[in-house]
């Protein structure tokens, strides 16, 4: 067996890894200095890409999101709230302010 040293091994290893070399960013062709596995050049085109990616996804869950809140408050509108007049004030329970 020889002597190898594997911490030293891996630590030249893990530094290759992390050399920083000149990259050209995938979403918005932004040259930037980063890690040999790096392809974007901020956080802010990192997210852009994982929008485009899985966009229909994300769209689909905004849409059950909006029809579970419509239809919430649809369901509170039957419960006796009043429906609101144009310039009329309401309180926090729902029930119109009177003016005076």
């Amino acid at each position: 067996m020889s002597d190898v040293n594997w911490s030293e091994v891996t630590r030249a290893l893990r530094s290759l890894r992390r050399m920083q070399e000149p990259r050209v960013c995938q979403v918005c062709g932004k040259e930037f200095v980063g890690a040999s596995y790096s392809k974007y050049c901020g956080k802010a085109c990192q997210q852009a890409a994982y929008w485009d990616r899985h966009r229909e996804e994300l769209n689909q869950k905004r849409r059950e999101k909006y029809q579970r809140q419509k239809g919430a408050s649809a369901s509170s509108a039957a419960e006796g709230r009043q429906p609101r007049q144009e310039g009329q004030q309401t309180a926090p329970t729902g029930q119109p302010v009177e003016n005076h």
